[in-house]
């Protein structure tokens, strides 16, 4: 698996399918099924798992999951693979949950216009600018991008065959625009 520059929109494919659903602090609030949390837990590593157990947001499975995912398979700027420095740095999310859950919740947005057919590169690359200007290094701006396109590619996969109105792509270039501004947490 490999996460471009853009981000990793094939990381779901690849791994275990994480559905828009889950979702529940973003635009859609349902209730995940209990067959997809299955999913996710049973491909976490051991690790992650554990480090789970703790943990009370049901965003925390789709982080973990990417986590483990994530080392080997993401590439730094130079296209060299990301790789933990030890194990506890391989079970440990290389950012603020916060901002884990914002690049999510951007993500999902990103995957609202795209949908629609709207410009969501420059959501996306105003997200990274943000994390980069704070001094984020490769890994975490990397992981931003990673947690960003899954839940881009989810949301766009969840569409197919729907039609964006103009309703939705009204309200989505307003998201786009107050998400930009929100930028991150700190």
């Amino acid at each position: 698996v490999s996460f471009g520059p853009m981000g990793a929109r094939s990381v779901a494919s690849s791994g275990p399918q994480l559905l828009i659903q889950f979702f529940q602090h973003s635009t859609c609030r349902a209730q995940a099924p209990d067959a997809f949390l299955d999913s996710i837990t049973r491909n976490l590593t051991p690790s992650a798992a554990i480090a789970l157990e703790t943990r009370d947001d049901p965003r925390d499975e789709i982080i973990y999951s990417m986590l483990s995912q994530f080392w080997g398979h993401a590439r730094d700027v130079h296209g060299q693979p990301i790789r933990p420095a030890s194990d506890i740095e391989r079970t440990t999310v290389p950012i603020p949950m916060p901002v884990a859950y914002r690049a999510l919740e951007a993500g999902e947005i990103s995957g609202i216009a795209e949908w629609c057919g709207l410009d969501w590169k420059s959501h996306y690359l105003s997200l990274t600018k943000i994390a980069r200007s704070r001094g984020m290094s490769d890994t975490q701006v990397a992981f931003i991008s990673v947690l960003h396109g899954a839940a881009q590619g989810n949301f766009v996969r969840s569409m197919l065959g729907k039609t964006c109105n103009k309703r939705t792509k009204s309200q989505v270039e307003t998201r786009l625009t107050q998400s930009q501004m929100s930028g991150l947490p700190d």
